[in-house]
């Protein structure tokens, strides 16, 4: 079971209305989202591998980028660097 945080941001978002129920499910089901191919193929081998860290990308809308990782049994929600 991993621990789920998220940032400030995120938690004023949260309060707004965003849900990050469906996010999060396809993070853990392996629906990575928006990223590359390279990140792909590095995210399965971090699961082959139990170690470094899984990263998925959504966009909720089209103000909204998500940036979900896990590593170490903590899950991580954010928003990316401007």
């Amino acid at each position: 079971m991993t621990e789920i945080r998220v940032t400030p941001v995120v938690a004023a978002l949260i309060k707004r209305g965003l849900d990050l129920k469906p996010w999060l499910k396809k993070h853990f089901s392996g629906d990575w989202g928006d990223i590359s191919e390279t990140e792909r193929t590095l995210n399965i081998r971090s699961l082959d591998n139990g170690d470094g860290h899984v990263l998925s990308v959504y966009h909720p809308d089209a103000k909204i980028t998500l940036w979900i990782t896990t590593k170490a049994g903590v899950t991580l929600v954010m928003l990316p660097l401007a």
